[in-house]
């Protein structure tokens, strides 16, 4: 996976946002980085899956800010991710953690409402442009 083309395209994407800086050891300590919704990887392989994506991510940017959260969470899942280095939100946010730094959001597959959290709570000129967001295309919310 690590050497693969979609790994090395989406790093190329979000780099090419200018939101998140090349990685520098003061760019990589000014960035965060939230992982919504990956599911429970002790239990499901499109979690392992989404997981691995998103710690080559954090590692080819290097991002030492990263917090990961999901409602489905047991207490292996929460061992596994601590194991990564990644630390564990200990309460539900529903998606609503402004911005007050440049900040990569990886959400894959998650509902409308968690989007429209993130956005409702990063909805002004300060905080929109520090977003990089990482999921399904907002397309497919669109009605």
């Amino acid at each position: 996976m690590r050497g693969s083309e979609f790994v090395r395209a989406t790093t190329e994407a979000i780099l090419a946002s200018k939101i998140l800086a090349p990685a520098s050891s003061s760019a990589s300590e000014n960035t965060d980085c939230i992982c919504y919704g990956v599911g429970p990887p002790s239990t499901s392989k499109v979690s392992r899956f989404q997981l691995a994506l998103f710690l080559l991510i954090v590692e080819m940017l290097q991002i030492k800010t990263v917090h990961v959260y999901d409602p489905v969470f047991d207490a292996l899942d929460v061992a596994v991710i601590g194991l990564l280095g990644f630390q564990v939100f200990e309460h539900n946010e529903h998606g609503r953690r402004r911005a007050t730094r440049p900040t990569l959001f990886f959400m894959p597959h998650c509902g409308d409402g968690l989007y429209s959290n993130l956005l409702r709570a990063n909805w002004s000129p300060d905080a929109l442009p520090r977003l990089v967001v990482l999921g399904n295309s907002f397309d497919a919310y669109a009605t």
